[in-house]
């Protein structure tokens, strides 16, 4: 799916004809879940990879996405006044062309996140670091060799165990994982790129996570169509060295995501299976951890799936999967919306379709745009130049309504805030997430227990309190 669109458009219009003659009915487009995609101009042809963050430090998501065209990403201010809609764009410079794979994350240490792109066109990676972020202004482009010829993905993860984020970006040509160190001496900075044998070819997705139980970050492939899943598992962290991948068979997995959906506390495989038009499971091995068994494939619910992210949209305490299908003229496209079944760890439903409200919804990232604690989905369209904003409207009545006896103080909070849970609630689990909706602090839970803060950043988080029996409850936290 992140060929040069010429390459993308001869490849599929082979598929076109074979498809619509085999294809199945599509699942009708759903009414409740999400509300309706709402499009904003991104001011880019062809935008790809859509990531979400706070990036200029008001407690809201923000839009940041990369381009299959041109030299610049995109990004997409959070409006105050009514969270959960977008400004203007603003253009930012990359230093190389086609920025198709962008990650956010602080490498420099300052408490705010930067940018960095992989540019398919360049040949390279570059760092924006933030600036201002009240205007959500960066510094020119920093750029560094990617160690192949047509980057299309990136991550950032502390591979080294120093705590700094390094960057780690695939290449689609030569089907190797760049590696870059984030420099001791100057925080924001990275040294020479050191590559690795990634286990596939038309490399298209990296993902970063602990697979084996180590404690140390591995990393995960994925390819558009060139031989499946490779695992590289971390053998040094100090020197950030990897072994020699173990490739597991798909046809087109694009894109790959980690994500423990069973709850065994091990990191299970997902992808998008652009070829075969479906998302794959791959679950993690209880007696070899690191190791996965044969993928279960569940159908994406349209055509040319690119993108998947994973996250309890539904409010039911399961991991649920939201997937991108780009589609082909006339086709729209949609968004599938697979939620995990009850009483079955690991397994989905059928898919739900959803329309982004323009063409080609390609990328997903999934965070609370508009503060009301339920995490949103935003699609970058393909084949148009927008980005879409589709409101998580799943029933949330009952939960509201016991949420409103969870006493939370004192809210706004600062070094610490204590919770109070209902009578007969029982214990529970907390967990805090940031607007990304990435856990940043979790705890059992008694009657009433202190959940310490110190050290994250000011800002807008979500409290989500799971009960041994029973719906989740969120609440959402102010931190000054």
């Amino acid at each position: 799916m992140l060929l040069p669109y010429s390459c993308a458009a001869r490849l599929r219009s082979g598929r076109l004809l074979l498809a619509l003659l085999l294809a199945p009915a599509a699942p009708a487009l759903a009414q409740t879940g999400f509300a309706p995609g709402t499009p904003y101009p991104c001011g880019s042809n062809l935008p790809a990879k859509v990531v979400l963050g706070d990036v200029n430090g008001d407690g809201l998501a923000d839009i940041v996405a990369g381009n299959q065209s041109g030299a610049a990403i995109s990004v997409l201010l959070n409006q105050p006044a009514a969270a959960g809609t977008f400004g203007t764009p603003l253009r930012c410079p990359t230093g190389g062309g086609q920025p198709r794979g962008i990650a956010l994350g602080d490498v420099n240490g300052d408490g705010r996140p930067d940018i960095v792109t992989a540019n398919a066109a360049g040949g390279n990676v570059s760092v924006l670091l933030s600036l201002a972020p009240q205007s959500a202004t960066f510094a020119p482009p920093t750029s560094y060799g990617s160690g192949g010829t047509q980057p299309t993905t990136v991550a950032l993860g502390d591979v080294n165990g120093d705590g700094r984020p390094d960057i780690v970006t695939g290449d689609f040509v030569t089907g190797r994982v760049g590696v870059l160190l984030n420099q001791a001496g100057l925080p924001g900075t990275f040294g020479a790129v050191a590559t690795f044998d990634g286990g596939v070819s038309r490399l298209t997705g990296v993902a970063l996570g602990d697979v084996n139980g180590d404690g140390r970050p591995d990393i995960v492939t994925g390819s558009f169509g060139g031989g499946g899943i490779g695992v590289l598992l971390s053998t040094a962290p100090q020197a950030a060295q990897f072994s020699a991948p173990t490739t597991y068979v798909a046809s087109g997995p694009a894109d790959v995501v980690l994500h423990d959906v069973n709850g065994d506390g091990r990191l299970d495989i997902l992808a998008a299976d652009s070829y075969t038009d479906a998302v794959l499971v791959l679950l993690n091995q209880a007696s070899l951890p690191g190791a996965f068994g044969a993928a279960t494939s569940y159908s994406s619910g349209g055509r040319y799936p690119g993108y998947l992210a994973v996250r309890d949209v539904s409010g039911d305490g399961r991991a649920d999967i939201v997937v991108g299908n780009e589609g082909a003229a006339p086709d729209p496209g949609s968004v599938g919306v697979l939620l995990g079944l009850p009483g079955q760890p690991g397994t989905f439903g059928a898919v739900v379709t959803y329309s982004s409200g323009d063409l080609g919804p390609f990328s997903i990232a999934l965070g609370d745009v508009n503060g009301d604690g339920r995490p949103d989905a935003v699609t970058s369209n393909y084949r148009s130049t927008t980005v879409s904003v589709l409101l998580n409207s799943f029933p949330t009545a009952a939960a509201t309504a016991a949420a409103t006896v969870v006493d939370i103080y004192p809210n706004p909070a600062q070094a610490q805030f204590t919770v109070r849970l209902p009578a007969g609630f029982g214990p529970a689990q907390a967990e805090l997430l940031n607007s990304l909706g990435q856990v940043v602090r979790q705890q059992a839970l008694p009657a009433q227990v202190a959940v310490p803060t110190t050290g994250l950043p000011a800002g807008v988080y979500t409290l989500r309190l799971r009960p041994a029996t029973g719906p989740a409850l969120t609440r959402r936290v102010v931190l000054h």
